[in-house]
C-alpha cells in the first residue's frame, strides 16, 4: 500500500469512530485521555526508529506506518491545537518569570 492508501484508511477509520453517537474514550493510568493524534504522533515517531534501524524492507513498513499515523494526526487536529493551548497556559501560570 501507499502513504495515499494509509492515509486515507486512517481518516475512514477516525470518521467513522467521530460518527459514533457515544464513542468509547480511553485514559491512561494518569487520567489523561488518549486522542487519535497522540496515536498518530507516536506512529510518527516509531516510522523514525523503524527508518533508523531497518533495512530495506523495513523502510516500505516505516512508509505505511507514516501514512496510516498522519491520517490520525489530521483527524484530530482540532484536539491537538486545544491541548497545545491548554499546555501554553499552564506553562505561563506556573512559571512565575515567563513574560
Amino acid at each position: 500500500m501507499t502513504f495515499k492508501k494509509h492515509y486515507d484508511l486512517a481518516r475512514k477509520i477516525g470518521k467513522d469512530w467521530n460518527r459514533q453517537k457515544n464513542p468509547p474514550k480511553f485514559y491512561t493510568k494518569g487520567g489523561t485521555r488518549i486522542h487519535h493524534y497522540h496515536v498518530g504522533l507516536g506512529g510518527l515517531v516509531l516510522s523514525e526508529v523503524i527508518r533508523y534501524y531497518g533495512g530495506r524492507q523495513e523502510q516500505k513498513i516505516a512508509d505505511d506506518v507514516v501514512g496510516f499515523s498522519t491520517g490520525l494526526v489530521v483527524d484530530d487536529m482540532q484536539d491537538l491545537v486545544e491541548d497545545i493551548i491548554k499546555f501554553a497556559k499552564k506553562l505561563t501560570r506556573s512559571n512565575p518569570y515567563y513574560l
